[in-house]
């Protein structure tokens, strides 16, 4: 994925911040504003890594800029309609393999 964030003052890395949109999704917050709540829990930090280990996950503002902005951009949203493919295809491999180490 592309990241076009400006500066070198970005708080979260792009796959922390992608960690942390898809476990706020599974953990049934759809609403970008649960973000500032989620940001302190320390499971959601660990989920995020990098600073917000020490401090807290990425705040409602910044999710929002993820949401709109970054996930927005035509070469990402390719990169997300691939990721089921990508997932597939390696399920099926180590399912292949694991099949394989039982029957030899």
């Amino acid at each position: 994925m592309c990241d076009n964030r400006k500066g070198r003052n970005t708080v979260h890395q792009l796959d922390g911040q992608f960690r942390q949109s898809v476990y706020r999704r599974l953990a049934g917050y759809e609403d970008v504003n649960d973000a500032d709540r989620l940001a302190l829990d320390p499971i959601m930090c660990q989920v995020v890594g990098g600073r917000a280990v020490d401090a807290q996950a990425a705040s409602a503002s910044q999710m929002g800029g993820l949401k709109t902005e970054t996930l927005a951009m035509p070469e990402n949203r390719q990169a997300l309609a691939d990721l089921d493919v990508a997932w597939i295809d390696r399920f099926q491999s180590q399912r292949a393999g694991v099949h394989r180490a039982g029957h030899g």
